[in-house]
């Protein structure tokens, strides 16, 4: 079964090899990012301000929080628990099972992007340019790493560092520990990065919010591997997908006056 959300507020329920529509949730806002399932359970944002909760067998709706800002990511889950956060600058945490809030902590910025869980760490990023460690148990905040410039996507975390972009087309690597850079420098890859990079074989991966390029960096060093053109000049706002030794890029091209935007698919074998 595909799931996904439209610009009008539905959420699917798509029979995939059948092509039937199994179920459509008529939510009140758009959905921007990936829903999440677990437990029987959907869940994800939209820019209504809510987060829903939906039975994944029937699309019926178990609950729903309210919130003060569009929810532009996806929500992630650990331990009985939704973390997410919204425009309003606050990232929640509530109960997977009640739909009740457990915590709320502010940061300096709206978020945009998806919140990653390692242990018992959360790590988020705002548009302020800030790269924020919280405590997944309280929201406490562990430490802040300032990136100076806008971050609009999710990050990648391993066991010893998290790695993200900014809008200026840098790409940071973070001690998750200190909250200390671990590279000398960020990497310049050429464009600002929306999308979380994904780690794979040695190295981070990940593709331009303005269609520039798709690239790899070298994660003990943080420095450029390779970067190559998109087709088409196609924009990249989603993760990287790593299956059966390739590495697949999607992306929508860039559209002119007089055509309409397209997807773009790029797939590479992993040792290029």
């Amino acid at each position: 079964i595909l799931y996904g959300g439209l610009r009008n507020g539905r959420m699917l329920a798509v029979d995939y090899g059948q092509a039937k529509l199994k179920w459509s949730f008529p939510g009140e806002g758009p959905c921007q990012g990936s829903p999440l399932i677990q437990g029987g359970v959907l869940y994800y944002g939209a820019l209504d301000r809510r987060l829903y909760a939906l039975d994944v067998e029937r699309g019926r709706m178990l609950w729903n929080f309210p919130t003060r800002g569009w929810i532009e990511g996806s929500p992630a889950l650990a331990g009985g628990t939704v973390y997410f956060g919204a425009g309003d600058g606050v990232m929640y945490a509530v109960d997977a099972k009640l739909g009740v809030e457990r915590w709320q902590a502010r940061v300096d910025g709206p978020i945009p992007g998806t919140p990653s869980l390692r242990g018992k760490r959360l790590f988020i990023g705002t548009q302020a340019g800030s790269f924020y460690a919280l405590d997944a148990q309280s929201g406490a905040t562990q430490w802040v790493y300032k990136a100076g410039a806008a971050i609009g996507g999710g990050s990648c975390v391993l066991s010893n560092r998290v790695c993200f972009g900014d809008a200026r087309g840098l790409v940071h690597g973070v001690d998750v520990e200190s909250g200390k850079a671990v590279w000398p420098a960020p990497c310049q890859v050429g464009g600002p990065v929306t999308a979380s990079p994904i780690y794979v074989g040695g190295a981070f991966y990940g593709g331009t919010a303005d269609g520039a390029c798709y690239w790899a960096v070298d994660a003990e060093e943080g420095v450029l591997g390779w970067s190559k053109p998109m087709v088409e000049g196609g924009d990249l706002h989603r993760p990287a997908l790593f299956a059966n030794g390739r590495l697949v890029f999607a992306s929508r091209m860039l559209a002119d006056a007089n055509k309409t935007s397209q997807g773009a698919v790029v797939v590479l074998a992993e040792d290029n």
